[in-house]
């Protein structure tokens, strides 16, 4: 999640160099999940079914975690590093339309990790049903932006494609996040 939160302030402060040390950081990720990985499978021996069942969960959310720092990394903090170097600004409307998607992200990867500790089935189909919530609100945000692009705005045309990116990245990362949910759906 700080990895998350500390892109948006290289995002909205178009930070390069923040970009460029988020992308470094991202490195640590794949060696923490390569460690979790290799501890967990190492565990085996007496373990009852429900914890073989919360073994592979672990292992599934620490590789969607994993995931989630690759969006970061060559998704969102390259999308910075290009759009510095081909001049690329959003217009006032295209990052305030950012801005509570990624409110939005950051808060179900919080609960998404909650569920580590509570376990808690109702909550997890809560949280499946927001995942399409926010993928029907990500639709409809693209759909409006189309619109806009039809006012043939020259800071919008520049840009469509960078924010399009962004916003789906959002949507793959609220995807990969979801996965705990599954494994508390009953």
């Amino acid at each position: 999640r700080a990895m998350l939160d500390q892109y948006w302030i290289a995002e909205t402060t178009r930070n390069t160099d923040l970009a460029k040390k988020l992308q470094q950081e991202e490195d640590k990720i794949d060696t923490f999940n390569t460690a979790i990985s290799d501890y967990l499978s190492r565990i085996g021996e007496g373990m009852s079914r429900e914890d073989t069942q919360w073994q592979f969960t672990l292992l599934a959310f620490s590789n969607e975690l994993e995931s989630v720092g690759d969006i970061v990394d060559k998704n969102l903090c390259d999308s910075i590093i290009k759009r510095a170097a081909e001049l690329v600004i959003f217009n006032p409307t295209e990052s305030e339309i950012l801005k509570p998607v990624h409110e939005a992200v950051s808060r179900r990867l919080q609960v998404a990790v909650g569920f580590l500790s509570w376990r808690d089935t109702g909550s997890a189909r809560e949280f499946l049903e927001g995942k399409e919530k926010f993928n029907e609100w990500c639709h409809q945000l693209e759909h409006e932006h189309f619109q806009r692009l039809k006012t043939r705005e020259p800071s919008t045309l520049g840009s469509s494609a960078y924010f399009l990116d962004i916003l789906n990245s959002f949507r793959r990362i609220n995807s990969h996040i979801s996965s705990i949910g599954y494994a508390f759906e009953s």
